[in-house]
């Protein structure tokens, strides 16, 4: 199991790196055969993160999603990422700055970006506005799966038709800001972490089940690996949480500020 994490702190003096460091995980279940990954982009100045390669610049700060173990960070531009080495390649000059969510589906991208829903080509950065301007603005949570693409956005979730933008609101309950989303895999289910709880939510219905008692009051970024394990930045710490029962364990301290992440399977280091 690998995740990714690309990480913020707000300072004045701004030293931006991609780092990757090792997080131990043995003993805590449900058990991961393969070392957990952390990367951070990091604007902390002077940070003393271990890192396993050498530090590579990239600006901004947004959203990132991964394709096959690529990694894609969409900010001042969009960006591709080497998950080893932090060394990065602009994949266009368009401006990307509003950036607050983003999938792969299919052979394309999806960025929310200054309100607008974005079909972007992963290989040359073009893109084009799916459906109205304007109809996303504020924090969004994006999660992609199978062929379905899912937002939070206005306290609703919306299934998003990927052709054309139009959405619908899955079910009736109210999504708190901010709220963050993440597949579970193919298993037809999304979990969520709102208004201080873990959800399973059937993406077929919108119906969805709290998970644990209410631990996640300060969270910062969410990612889900598979249908039973899940990744979540609270209160200053990186979690891991068996998405079964709610239950979770703290792998490291040290993570303040602004985060986005996203979590990679059967990915080697």
């Amino acid at each position: 199991m690998t995740i990714y994490h690309v990480f913020a702190g707000i300072t004045s003096t701004h030293h931006r790196s991609l780092r990757r460091s090792y997080v131990p995980t043995h003993g805590i279940e449900p058990h991961l055969d393969l070392p957990t990954v952390v990367v951070t982009k990091h604007l902390t100045a002077g940070s003393t993160l271990t890192a396993t390669a050498e530090p590579r610049a990239i600006p901004g700060f947004g959203a990132i999603t991964e394709k096959n173990g690529k990694l894609f960070i969409a900010e001042q531009q969009l960006f591709t990422a080497d998950r080893r080495t932090g060394s990065y390649t602009r994949l266009s000059t368009s401006d990307c700055k509003g950036s607050t969510s983003m999938g792969y589906l299919g052979n394309t991208l999806f960025v929310v970006q200054a309100g607008s829903l974005h079909a972007v080509n992963p290989i040359d950065g073009a893109y084009k506005i799916l459906g109205k301007r304007d109809a996303w603005t504020g924090h969004t949570s994006m999660a992609v799966s199978g062929s379905e693409l899912f937002i939070i956005r206005d306290e609703k979730l919306w299934k998003v038709d990927p052709a054309t933008g139009q959405y619908n609101q899955l079910g009736s309950g109210r999504w708190i800001s901010p709220a963050y989303l993440a597949a579970a895999g193919n298993s037809g289910k999304l979990l969520a972490i709102e208004n201080s709880h873990f959800y399973v939510v059937d993406e077929a219905t919108g119906q969805y089940t709290a998970k644990g008692g209410q631990a996640w009051k300060l969270t910062t970024a969410f990612a889900a690996a598979d249908e039973s394990v899940a990744f979540a930045i609270e209160a200053d710490g990186l979690w891991r949480t068996n998405a079964n029962d709610g239950s979770y364990a703290k792998l490291s301290d040290g993570w303040a500020g602004r985060s986005v992440m996203v979590a990679m399977k059967g990915v080697t280091c």
